[in-house]
């Protein structure tokens, strides 16, 4: 959801998956050989989403860098979780940028929180985040949060890939914003699960039922059966 030109999706279908992706722009300029692709605005075209989660049973669902655009990131996750069939459910990942990286923090100190063009505090980020609010999101909408990971700068760009300087440093902050997530990882990955609704409980309740149902009644024909071949075998001595 929210997969652009296909960038991520490509990456995904040369490792073998089959993946539908889901954006505003239009099909022309998607550039992934996808599976399919629709064209939703997920602000005013919900119920098109919710369709194509009802008549699909997806695996994984990927929200990379999409909820901090919206201004209520709530409405997706609660269409996720009540749209999508109950069995199996899905693992839904999602990233965003980390609001609390410390580079922000002493930004704040010194009385700075600056929008710009690209990064965590990219102009058209409606919604941000830190480690706790990202997990209370999910969690608030009914989903069980599974994992929680930082991921660190990326130095590498900055000082250039070649860089010695550039790959030690970010071997070190990877290592520090895999511990300690909440402070130096410059974005979060989430891994969650949505719940059963109430009508998904029920609806499960009445398939495991009327399951139940069937094989009864096939025991009862098989019983029927070999009765009467007793009876049968019977007669004939």
């Amino acid at each position: 959801i929210g997969c652009g030109e296909g960038n991520i999706a490509q990456h995904l279908i040369r490792k073998g998956c089959i993946v539908d992706g889901v954006d505003i722009i239009a099909p022309s300029e998607v550039t992934a050989t996808m599976h399919k692709y629709h064209q939703i605005n997920l602000v005013t075209e919900l119920d098109k989403l919710g369709e194509l989660l009802k008549h699909n049973s997806y695996d994984y669902i990927l929200l990379a860098d999409v909820l901090e655009h919206m201004l209520e990131p709530e409405k997706l996750l609660d269409f996720i979780r009540t749209h999508h069939p109950a069995r199996p459910r899905p693992t839904v990942i999602a990233s965003t940028g980390n609001v609390a990286l410390f580079i922000i923090r002493t930004m704040l100190l010194l009385g700075q929180f600056n929008y710009g063009a690209r990064g965590i505090l990219d102009r058209n980020h409606t919604r941000l985040f830190t480690k706790q609010s990202f997990q209370h999101i999910f969690e608030q909408c009914g989903f069980m949060v599974d994992d929680i990971s930082g991921v660190s700068l990326p130095l590498s760009a900055v000082f250039g890939e070649n860089s010695v300087i550039g790959l030690k440093l970010e071997v070190a902050t990877d290592f520090l914003a895999r511990n300690w997530p909440s402070a130096i990882a410059y974005q979060l990955i989430i891994s969650a699960k949505p719940l059963p609704t109430t009508n998904q409980l029920l609806e499960v309740s009445q398939d495991h039922s009327e399951e139940l149902r069937s094989q009864e009644h096939d025991i009862v024909e098989a019983d029927d059966e070999s009765v009467d071949e007793s009876i049968e075998s019977q007669i004939v001595h």
